[in-house]
């Protein structure tokens, strides 16, 4: 049985990164994560794609991915975009979110969705693969009863990933489970983030309202992931670095349970 490799969302631990970038991904590497996914905030440019990739080979990490704005995968910029990820190394270019405001009629968001189609013939012939990473607001948007979300993912080829994010699917009232059945084998990459109606993002992994054994192991059988970062972004009284090494203690439990480490 394949297992699924876990990874860490920088952005959980963006201050730190930004502060001392090697310091923080050698503390992850001591932690036991297999590797780390970044954004196209943390590689502005070519110089610093080239020294994330030397510092995760020197801390010996995988680079999971990037995620990337709407606005870096647009014709003006695409070719950059590519340029960096290659010097990183990233197998994924994954599109962050579309803001709303974009997508407001169901004109725009299919020309939107069309475009994504583009983009990802576009990488697909640069050896990327590409996809589309959801918050909660792709899942209360919703043009003629269809949410973005659904629009998106009926409309694009199987190959195009769903990135799913558990927390924020929960945080809009959807069960991320139901999702990986509903779009079986699109999920090779996914988010694991924690959450739950009492405390909302600030609940650990293990501590809000996911089974997380069945998502697992659903994402693995029908989502067919490989592997998943954790990420969390809001900030409260915790201590990141606990936190990101909690979650990789407990997902390893879980794993382990369902024989997919």
């Amino acid at each position: 049985m394949a297992g699924i490799k876990i990874g860490l969302q920088l952005y959980s631990l963006r201050e730190a990164f930004a502060d001392q970038p090697e310091a923080t991904l050698k503390s992850i590497a001591e932690m036991g994560y297999a590797g780390v996914e970044l954004t196209s905030t943390m590689i502005p440019d070519e110089e610093a794609a080239r020294f994330c990739r030397g510092a995760l080979a020197r801390t010996r990490l995988s680079c999971f991915g990037c995620l990337t704005s709407w606005s870096d995968v647009q014709p003006a910029a695409i070719e950059e975009t590519i340029a960096r990820n290659r010097i990183l190394g990233s197998p994924f270019i994954i599109i962050g979110s579309v803001p709303v405001t974009q997508v407001a009629t169901r004109r725009e968001a299919e020309a939107a969705i069309a475009y994504m189609g583009e983009v990802g013939d576009i990488m697909s012939r640069e050896g990327f693969l590409t996809g589309y990473h959801n918050h909660d607001t792709d899942l209360f948007h919703k043009l003629d009863g269809k949410t973005f979300f659904e629009m998106v993912f009926d409309n694009t080829a199987t190959d195009f990933i769903m990135l799913l994010d558990t927390g924020n699917t929960l945080a809009a009232g959807y069960d991320p489970v139901a999702l990986l059945n509903r779009y079986p084998g699109r999920s090779s990459f996914l988010h694991l983030k924690g959450y739950s109606r009492e405390k909302g993002y600030l609940a650990y992994i293990g501590d809000d309202d996911q089974d997380w054994p069945l998502l697992l192991r659903s994402a693995a059988d029908t989502g067919r992931t490989r592997t998943a970062s954790v990420e969390f972004g809001k900030r409260g009284d915790y201590d990141p670095f606990e936190r990101a090494l909690t979650s990789l203690q407990r997902l390893e439990q879980y794993l382990a349970q369902e024989g997919l480490s």
